[in-house]
């Protein structure tokens, strides 16, 4: 069992504290495990009271803003993630599990350490936690499907080669690293966090994508397979729909291909396979433009 990532918070009341640390002591034993720790410096990521401006302060003057969490109504810009209160600590872990997945694809850019820190460790090589999941693959499944994977339409009038997706998921980290690597790949996307958001926009703009998690929380009417499900059953031309999950065995897969989705891609989430996709679907583009018309 690999080692548990370290944890630090910062700022909260003694009950709080005290719930999130009962919280992580069961946490320890779980993969991946965490372990609370009362040293910024031998921490990898912060949760940090969001309400309390001393701890924010002391959060930024560490320069760790980039790999916390905050919780609270006050977050500062580049942090990983924002939560709500009263404190989800189950929804804590699920950002954390997902930081750690998005870590292994594209790391976190270290911490820049305060010169005391800096001047007491000792030289040696970084040192990397080990993979959480094994890289994904598109799903073979979707290749039983091509009529679907040939039912893009783009909602751009930039271009042929300019391609929207909706992304929806609950977690504020897995919806900024896809719309990073989508970005990347020339996709405007626009996001949001349930089920009922993504069937508003779904009614109001056309996308040639959708990228959707099937956990999306307690707040969404509708989990990510009901969702595939509706969004194929929609008038017109369906979008392609690519379920993006932690789970992606082979009942999970075949639970995807059920519900309508066109691709199955599993995080941590491997650039050749959304690279693969999208090339499928900018290719697929200028045909359902010509069934279009």
């Amino acid at each position: 069992m690999p080692a548990p990532h370290a944890v630090c918070l910062i700022g909260f009341s003694d009950f709080e504290r005290q719930a999130l640390s009962a919280h992580f002591r069961l946490a320890a034993h779980r993969t991946p495990g965490y372990l609370l720790v009362d040293s910024i410096d031998s921490a990898r990521f912060l949760v940090v009271d969001g309400d309390a401006s001393a701890a924010s302060e002391r959060v930024a003057r560490e320069r760790r803003i980039g790999s916390s969490i905050f919780i609270g109504s006050r977050v500062p810009d580049g942090a990983l993630a924002r939560l709500p209160r009263p404190i989800d600590a189950l929804h804590l872990l699920r950002e954390l599990d997902t930081a750690l997945l998005l870590n292994l694809e594209r790391p976190l850019a270290a911490p820049a350490a305060p010169a005391h820190a800096a001047a007491s460790r000792s030289a040696g090589p970084p040192t990397e936690p080990a993979a959480l999941y094994e890289p994904s693959q598109l799903s073979a499944l979707a290749d039983l499907f091509p009529d679907r994977q040939e039912a893009a339409a783009t909602a751009s009038t930039e271009g042929p080669e300019v391609l929207a997706a909706l992304l929806v998921d609950d977690s504020d980290i897995a919806l900024r690293f896809l719309e990073l690597k989508l970005g990347e790949l020339g996709v405007r996307t626009h996001a949001v966090r349930d089920s009922s958001a993504a069937l508003d926009q779904l009614a109001r703009h056309s996308y040639a994508l959708v990228c959707l998690d099937v956990e999306l929380g307690d707040e969404s009417p509708l989990d990510g397979l009901t969702l595939c499900q509706h969004i194929k059953r929609m008038p017109g031309t369906p979008p392609v729909v690519a379920i993006v999950s932690a789970h992606a065995g082979a009942t999970d897969r075949v639970r995807g291909s059920l519900a309508g989705c066109d691709a199955y891609l599993a995080k941590p989430l491997a650039a050749a396979d959304l690279a693969s996709l999208v090339a499928r679907l900018k290719k697929s583009a200028p045909a359902a433009r010509r069934r279009a018309r």
